[in-house]
């Protein structure tokens, strides 16, 4: 009872009810509603496995071997082989944990925790693992250079910008610059519609081909301004076809602005789902206090009720 009434006036469920609260949402995902559950808990990654490395020992050794590298050695330092580097990192941290000993007045005894005497932290053993690279920074010009950053194993640019459709040579079919999408939206889906009953109207007739002759621009490997000619026999069909592909990629480009509102959106209501199930989580818990102290309730007035029997037969 003690463990129970602990967690009662909190909205956090305690652990001697997880494995009650577990059966109560069985059936919810065996009906299909641990999906979202699943997708509520799992909000944020995981944290890297390399938080481990932080200790207050590999903490003091990367202080170390930062302050024994200058500038020019670290440069020196980075393009050292890693086999070679985790040697050299060996020799550094022997050599100043000696030097901290002198100063000391001795040597230090060194437990298996990696704690001194003085339960200072110890620079020895030497990790295996190359401590500058671990839990160094990242490098910053190396980002602005490369242009891209990595971050729980995907790459992201540093400049993410949406490319437009000049840039990927497609036809820009409604006006830059507005701000409300939906009627644009709105008009390029009845477009789309239209055009796609002309495609199955132009399929039903005969085929129909006709001569086209057009100027383009060479490639950039020829001269700036120099035009190349292009002829041939072409299919109405194909026309249309083309039509409808614009229109779908000027449908999807203005979508794809519409990301960050969605992300937005996304977020805050998936933020009010854990807190609308914490709240139901705690008022389960609050029942299941009730039911449990109205039961040992019972069973005292019936062990009460037992000893007057047992008093007045004697």
């Amino acid at each position: 009872m003690d463990d129970v009434q602990m967690y009662e006036g909190s909205d956090e469920p305690g652990p001697s009810n997880e494995a009650h609260l577990h059966a109560q949402e069985q059936p919810a995902e065996n009906e299909g509603g641990g999906q979202q559950g699943q997708v509520v808990a799992s909000l944020y990654p995981p944290i890297p496995g390399v938080y481990a490395r932080f200790t207050r020992q590999n903490i003091h050794r990367y202080r170390v071997l930062r302050d024994r590298l200058d500038d020019a050695m670290r440069e020196e330092w980075n393009e050292i082989e890693p086999s070679e580097r985790i040697k050299r990192q060996g020799l550094l941290l022997e050599e100043a944990e000696s030097a901290l000993a002198a100063e000391r007045g001795g040597a230090l005894d060194v437990d298996p925790q990696g704690k001194t005497e003085n339960e200072q932290p110890s620079l020895l053993p030497a990790p295996d693992w190359d401590v500058m690279l671990e839990m160094g920074g990242p490098n910053v010009d190396w980002i602005e250079q490369d242009g891209y950053y990595s971050c729980f194993g995907d790459r992201w640019p540093i400049d993410e910008q949406l490319p437009n459709l000049q840039d990927t040579g497609v036809r820009q079919m409604y006006e830059p610059g507005i701000r409300d999408r939906r009627p644009t939206l709105h008009v390029l889906l009845r477009t789309l519609l239209q055009t796609y009953l002309t495609l199955i109207d132009q399929i039903l007739l005969p085929p129909k081909e006709y001569y086209f002759r057009t100027e383009v621009p060479v490639g950039d490997d020829g001269p700036e301004g120099m035009m190349a000619t292009q002829e041939g026999w072409r299919f109405v069909t194909q026309d249309i076809a083309g039509e409808i592909n614009d229109i779908v990629v000027n449908f999807q480009h203005l979508l794809n602005e519409l990301r960050p509102v969605q992300a937005r959106e996304t977020l805050r209501s998936t933020m009010e789902e854990q807190v609308k199930r914490r709240k139901e989580e705690a008022a389960l818990i609050r029942r299941q206090c009730q039911a449990m102290r109205a039961e040992v309730q019972r069973m005292k007035n019936d062990m009460g009720a037992e000893q007057g029997k047992a008093h007045s037969s004697v």
